[in-house]
């Protein structure tokens, strides 16, 4: 009887290893669409006039990444500046030019629904949008 209930543990932490590298993978996915949308809007190069804002240098444009990131038992993924004045680019003019946000929000959402076909609508309940100046 104990061995079984030790299979069934086992098939249990399984599933849920498996679930945890799918939702990973999905994190891959959605953080890649997310800066291919961007990329794609705000094109780089000095001088380029993208979606976003106006080129000068072209360094932020194409210095912007977005990666999957596993921290303990969360799974998520980030977008973010690598330039120190790309605080400024997301939040002068009351954010009328910012990019990150609202192309998070939209990938952000989609990357929820799909974790929540994964474990199901109750288990995920909350998505948080941090700003970070490091």
């Amino acid at each position: 009887m104990a061995n079984a209930a030790s299979e069934v543990n086992k098939r249990i932490r399984q599933i849920f290893e498996d679930r945890a590298t799918e939702v990973f993978l999905l994190a891959n996915t959605y953080s890649k669409a997310c800066l291919d949308e961007f990329q794609s809007e705000q094109k780089t190069g000095a001088g380029v006039i993208g979606k976003y804002w106006h080129n000068r240098t072209g360094l932020a444009a194409d210095r912007m990444f977005a990666e999957p990131i596993e921290e303990g038992t969360s799974i998520g993924w980030f977008m973010a500046h690598t330039m120190d004045y790309g605080v400024y680019l997301e939040l002068c003019n009351n954010r009328d030019h910012e990019a990150i946000r609202p192309l998070v929000e939209k990938w952000g959402a989609l990357f929820i629904a799909k974790v929540r076909e994964l474990y199901g609508d109750g288990l995920i309940s909350f998505m948080s949008i941090d700003v970070v100046n490091l």
